[in-house]
């Protein structure tokens, strides 16, 4: 395995002579060697260079830890060393059972053993009186405090999962106090390894605070951090008072949790790349490290033989990969997203059971409820991770080639009221809404046969933003009405996650665009108006809050300097996605717009263009300048910001250039945005989904341009597709709706005249 290691390098203070001849050097100026022998003039050009104070002061710092150290080596008994193989004595485990309220970590199991207390252990001779402390824990409960969540909700909330014990007596995650007792040996190498790239507290407790600024914010209802921040001491305790090239052995869940751990401290390190781990060691080097360490910990438990295996593995991938995701490596992510597919596919026949479509809700027994919703839970977010990230179903997964995960649960009504009960996530309209756009895209698009005929495709995708519409929608054009007539606004953590709630909503508009494939033989003109509208107020709401927030703090903050102040970062994709599709519509419409000047088209795009680049100039000019005012540094955002400005160049090359088509088009990018690839692997999933989400764009304005002001486009029975109609969502903060009415009258109007009097005899 590769590593970043070495000895400590010490500095030389003797003259440039003794330290080539490898002599004594008294650090005198000329020094008494060079006096004997001539070489004044020599000794004068590369003096000594004495230690400072400081140096002599950390010089005999660490000449006393040493001497500690030797004397306690020197009085440790033999049955007290870390080569002891018996880390937990199974009569020592306490049961959790006895405390209804426990947190736990993984599975939310609270480990009570020996080494969970770190008052009862002896003081590190290398660590700090201090360092057993756990006070750091203070800003991270007020970071969640800020945002209106307990730190302590897992204790108190639906999703606790305490131990119950079946009516045999066995737990359901099998028998902890023998877990408890088994012994797992980290080698030399990386116990050596380890001391060097290992934190100290307070780096740990800035390492955990910037993991929670940049999470996946519902992974806080999987972890207990402040178990994790005991253990994270507890290791570090063991591997200082543990000698070099010496095996370190400790308890397999430890060893689990150290695996977690690491992962953990490399988001929190790519959110704050200021922290200092070791002056030594680049954070590359050791982020690589820590990843290599975590995976190289996990490959002994690939297991899958009971509850605390397979939720291990998951969550385990799912801290992977929020590293993974903010630092933009795809590759590496999607490998292990299969890689988690494979292992859970171990055990077959349990994975089937647990997943299956057939699973019964109502017939759950209370003593199995608890267990399926933590794996229903985690697979879950399994299945949106696979739904959100394109690149992933570019590049497919096990998800859709293996038969047992290909027909697995999916999100739906039933799942989630089992699951999260009737609250969704609480205090996290965020992830709710997220998971509401997971339920409605998997229920309608499983519930259509391979034999289905266009109609009821057609029915059934455009029911996805039906349903969206009547849920999501109307709670923000409710709140949009309600804000807008009652100034000035309260930017607070309730007002920044319905703007996310509505980012997330309009971007399920504007995202998909390539489902149009679907509606062939005449213009989807439901999806387009829909399309249009959702895009010209893709970032109205933002717009909105941000030029409220200017005028209340006379120009001193803006709305992406506070968002981090209530979220963590992560949410902020949403935005900028919303940026990306809007350059890249713009850029698009900016072609049609330099042809022939027709004013009497249904659509005028020369005043779309206008009141939407006018708006979008703006917008951007203030963005830019806000956004690196934050200093966001992970690389996700880093190479945000540069397709950004990138793609703002890009718009004064084809000021005058009217004839380019989609390849072309789509070259010129390539060529003057040194990141695109980036972006489309990250927005697109790959460069032919990218050309096809263009090739609808290209047919929409082609479209347009060849109509007639006079034509009559019909939308449903009673609305058209026109001018005003577009140009009246320039300032509202959602699109034209799509209702279940309007859907069936679309199709009855539009589609039905296309496909035939008996839709059922058009197959796909």
């Amino acid at each position: 395995m590769t590593s970043v290691r070495g000895k400590r390098q010490r500095r030389s203070y003797s003259c440039g002579p003794c330290k080539l001849l490898k002599i004594k050097c008294d650090l005198t100026l000329p020094c008494s060697s060079c006096q004997k022998f001539s070489r004044e003039d020599k000794c004068q050009a590369s003096p000594p260079q004495p230690p400072t104070e400081s140096e002599l002061r950390i010089i005999e710092e660490r000449k006393q830890r040493m001497s500690r150290r030797k004397k306690s080596t020197s009085t440790s008994s033999p049955d007290n060393t870390t080569n002891n193989t018996t880390v937990g004595a199974a009569d020592d485990f306490q049961s959790p059972v006895s405390d209804p309220d426990t947190s736990f970590i993984v599975t939310k199991v609270r480990l009570q053993h020996p080494n969970l207390s770190m008052s009862s252990k002896s003081q590190s001779p290398y660590q700090d009186s201090s360092y057993s402390d756990v006070s750091g824990l203070r800003d991270i409960q007020g970071y969640f405090e800020q945002r209106h969540v307990s730190f302590s909700l897992i204790s108190d909330s639906w999703f606790t999962l305490k131990l119950y014990f079946r009516r045999s007596g066995e737990p359901i995650f099998g028998n902890l106090a023998t877990e408890l007792a088994k012994s797992f040996t980290i080698d030399q190498e990386d116990v050596n390894l380890l001391k060097f790239i290992y934190p100290n507290k307070e780096a740990l407790c800035q390492l955990l605070m910037g993991h929670f600024k940049g999470f996946k914010e519902d992974l806080f209802y999987m972890m207990d951090y402040r178990l994790l921040v005991r253990t994270m001491l507890e290791i570090s305790d063991k591997l200082h008072s543990t000698e070099y090239n010496t095996p370190l052995v400790i308890n397999s869940i430890d060893a689990r949790t150290l695996s977690l751990l690491l992962p953990v401290l490399a988001s929190g390190l790519v959110t704050y790349p200021h922290i200092v781990i070791n002056p030594r060691y680049k954070n590359s080097d050791i982020l690589s490290s820590w990843i290599l360490i975590s995976k190289k910990l996990r490959e002994h438990f690939k297991k899958t033989d009971s509850l605390l295996d397979i939720t291990y593995l998951m969550v385990w991938y799912f801290e992977i990969d929020n590293y993974y995701h903010s630092e933009g490596m795809l590759n590496e992510n999607h490998y292990e997203y299969n890689n988690l597919l494979s292992n859970l596919l171990f055990d077959r026949k349990y994975m089937e059971h647990i997943i299956s479509t057939d699973l019964d809700f109502s017939t759950l027994g209370e003593e199995r409820e608890t267990e399926f919703r933590v794996i229903l839970s985690y697979w879950l977010r399994v299945r949106v991770i696979e739904l959100n990230v394109l690149y992933f179903q570019y590049k497919s997964s096990l998800l859709r080639s293996n038969h047992i995960l290909k027909n697995s649960i999916v999100p739906d009504d039933k799942m989630l009221k089992f699951v999260y009960g009737f609250q969704g996530f609480q205090s996290d309209d965020i992830m709710t809404s997220i998971y509401c756009t997971a339920r409605h895209y998997y229920n309608q698009f499983n519930s259509v046969t391979s034999h289905a005929c266009i109609r009821e495709v057609v029915s059934s995708y455009l029911k996805v933003y039906g349903n969206s519409h009547s849920v999501t929608g109307k709670e923000i054009d409710q709140y949009e009405l309600s804000i807008k007539n009652n100034r000035p606004i309260k930017i607070d953590y309730e007002t920044t996650s319905m703007y996310f709630k509505s980012q997330i909503f309009i971007l399920s508009f504007v995202k998909w665009l390539t489902f149009l494939k679907i509606e062939q033989g005449y213009f989807p003109s439901l999806r387009f108006v829909s399309y249009l509208t959702s895009m010209s107020a893709s970032l109205n709401h933002y717009i909105f809050l941000d030029n409220e927030l200017h005028q209340q703090s006379q120009g001193t903050e803006s709305l992406i300097s506070v968002l981090p102040q209530f979220h963590s970062y992560y949410p902020l994709e949403y935005l900028m996605h919303a940026c990306m599709v809007q350059q890249i519509f713009l850029l698009s419409l900016k072609v049609f717009v330099n042809r022939e000047d027709n004013t009497d088209n249904i659509v005028d795009l020369k005043e779309l263009y206008d009141k939407m680049y006018n708006k979008f100039m703006v917008f951007s000019n203030k963005f830019v300048k806000d956004f690196n005012s934050v200093n966001f540094r992970p690389r996700l955002y880093r190479a945000f910001i540069n397709v950004f400005v990138d793609m703002n160049t890009v718009h004064d090359l084809i000021e005058f250039d009217s004839q380019l088509e989609i390849e072309e088009f789509f070259q010129l990018i390539s060529k003057h945005i040194p990141d695109i690839r980036f972006y489309i692997d990250s927005y697109f999933g790959c460069k032919s989904t990218m050309i096809n989400y263009l090739s609808k764009l290209w047919y929409l304005f082609s479209y347009i341009r060849k109509s007639k002001r006079s034509d009559v486009v019909k939308i449903t029975s009673k609305i058209n597709f026109t001018n005003e109609l577009i140009m009246s969502y320039q300032d509202k903060f959602t699109g034209f709706e799509i209702s279940v009415d309007k859907i069936e009258d679309y199709i009855h109007t539009v589609v039905d005249p296309v496909i035939g009097q008996n839709p059922r005899e058009s197959t796909l």
